[in-house]
């Protein structure tokens, strides 16, 4: 997974280096990495190296949290959560 993160990576900073709209892709790629990262360390890789914390649930969106899940839903959210 990392790999093929990496190949993207590379590849959109050469098609950068050659066009005008590369430092926007830069950014676009980067903070999508970013945010790939943060849920695999969240979700997936933390559970696994301290398994006596309390699970969290998942969510898409950092500083949303389940805000948008609780509005539409409170009663649905809670029981998800037990």
């Amino acid at each position: 997974m990392l790999g093929i993160l990496f190949q993207v990576l590379v590849s959109v900073i050469q098609k950068a280096r050659s066009s005008n709209v590369g430092l926007l892709s830069l950014y676009i790629v980067g903070a999508f990495t970013l945010w790939v990262l943060w849920r695999l360390w969240t979700f997936s890789l933390s559970p696994k190296l301290w398994p006596n914390r309390p699970l969290m649930l998942p969510y898409k969106f950092p500083l949303l949290g389940h805000t948008l899940q609780f509005l539409k839903n409170p009663e649905d959210l809670i029981q998800n959560g037990k």
